[in-house]
């Protein structure tokens, strides 16, 4: 009687679904599937430990889309005397424009630049207020919440550098931030293009080192001269102001608000 042939597929059912099939497989078989057995357990550990690999490469990602990608906003505010020239150094950095016939401002501008700083990015949303006396009630609302300050004056108008200290003064009363010592703040002298300047460099350096060494840049905004510069080095002061707040132990994160309605029964319940 001839043996019926079996298809390998067959040997391979049999084998793990009956002991008593076992007899049907030469040795050489048996070895074979042996191999491949063992085969099979090494190419599944591989797999796991790849998948293993590939979840730690995803979590990875993530980690570096967390904080590379991370955006800040920070509030921005240009004060200084009228006439130094805020309006066209914002206009200039933001636009890249540059205008003589700028109008004075007449109350406050809003605009917003998005800058990299290293992996970070950052959005500037800077407030150019007027620098008349007459407009300083009108400004003084949007001083809370400023994240840094830009003092400008006009190189050619020493009067203009002589006031930077009252604009400091009121900012730091008005916006009363949390730490006012280490507030980021910057100094602009404006006008470096033009040749007649009034006030000695020695002289904004020792006033920016007595105000707990204030940068201080010599800037045009006809050329457009150290804005980019400028504005990056408060940038990066306002990313570590914000690094070192969220450091600080003892302040909460969130703030709970009592409704008022809640004490009022209370009282009455007391009175009760």
């Amino acid at each position: 009687m001839a043996r019926q042939k079996v298809a390998p597929s067959a040997f391979i059912y049999h084998t793990i679904c009956s002991k008593d099939q076992s007899s049907l497989l030469s040795p050489m078989t048996k070895c074979g599937f042996l191999v491949i057995s063992w085969i099979t357990v090494l190419l599944f550990r591989a797999l796991l430990s790849g998948r293993s690999l590939v979840r730690k490469s995803i979590q990875a990602i993530e980690y570096m889309k967390m904080n590379c990608g991370k955006k800040s906003l920070f509030k921005v505010i240009v004060i200084g005397e009228e006439g130094v020239g805020k309006t066209s150094l914002v206009r200039r950095y933001v636009e890249g424009r540059f205008s003589i016939r700028e109008r004075n401002t007449i109350g406050l501008n809003l605009s917003t630049k998005e800058v990299r700083v290293d992996d970070r990015a950052v959005t500037l949303q800077i407030w150019d207020t007027a620098g008349q006396e007459r407009f300083l009630c009108l400004s003084s609302c949007f001083y809370r919440g400023v994240d840094c300050c830009v003092l400008v004056f006009d190189i050619t108008s020493l009067d203009s550098f002589k006031s930077l200290g009252m604009w400091r003064d009121q900012f730091l009363i008005k916006a009363d931030p949390r730490d006012p010592v280490n507030f980021p703040f910057i100094v602009l002298g404006n006008k470096v293009d033009l040749d007649n300047s009034h006030v000695p460099n020695n002289r904004v350096k020792e006033w920016c080192q007595r105000n707990n060494n204030i940068s201080y840049y010599e800037t045009s905004a006809k050329e457009g001269t150290n804005l980019h510069l400028a504005f990056k080095a408060l940038s990066t002061k306002a990313l570590k102001r914000e690094a070192d707040s969220n450091d600080v132990p003892g302040i909460p994160n969130t703030i709970i608000l009592k409704s008022r309605a809640n004490d009022q029964k209370k009282s009455k319940k007391c009175e009760c």
